[in-house]
């Protein structure tokens, strides 16, 4: 059966903005998809007691998003714990695509929100509300649907991406008006991080 999604690389095409293409930072990547989908996402995953190590495995979190991430979870053994022990133990995205230990998908939700400008002659506008950056922040708004849609396409190790159509007002919401700077800087002689 074939599914049909619209999903955005969130958080890796800030490296294809500021390189040209995937630059690895950490082991995971991110992707967005509509609020409406998390029911068809959750239909897909696998339940917990049928994760395959051998093959990627789609799993959903268990319950609506919190902003406290030590809430009660399962692990990849199905045993109930606090905190991140394993890929499986995750709270804040809607679902992960586990590959190996250390090597997944995670998947966000982003929610349409119609707003009505009240200093522009009650014009509406649709905004989209990104679940994970900023549920934590009480800030209820995002950027507006048109720096996302339509999609773009960005490069992400060799592949054609969709991205967001206004890169530029997505990452400026996400990491400030700084955006391009990097916050940290690898030292190639001894191999460590070191802040810019």
């Amino acid at each position: 059966m074939i599914y049909s999604f619209s999903l955005f690389d969130t958080i890796r095409f800030l490296l294809s903005c500021r390189h040209g293409d995937f630059i690895p930072y950490d082991h995971d990547a991110d992707i967005a998809v509509i609020g409406s989908q998390a029911d068809l996402i959750r239909s897909l995953s696998v339940h917990w007691s049928n994760v395959n190590a051998s093959r990627p495995n789609l799993i959903s979190r268990p319950g609506d998003y919190s902003i406290n991430d030590h809430g009660s979870r399962l692990n990849c053994q199905g045993i109930p714990v606090h905190y991140q022990l394993d890929p499986c133990a995750f709270f804040s995205p809607i679902a992960r695509l586990i590959s190996g230990y250390f090597t997944f998908l995670d998947v966000f939700l982003v929610h349409p929100r119609l707003v009505m400008d009240t200093n522009d002659d009650g014009r509406t506008q649709l905004w989209l509300f990104d679940e994970e950056a900023d549920a934590d922040k009480g800030v209820s708004l995002s950027y507006p649907l048109d720096a996302v849609f339509p999609l773009n396409t960005c490069q992400f190790i060799g592949l054609r991406l969709p991205c967001p159509r206004k890169p530029e007002v997505v990452l400026t919401h996400l990491y400030g008006p700084d955006f391009i700077r990097p916050s940290k800087k690898c030292n190639q002689v001894f191999g460590f991080w070191y802040p810019a």
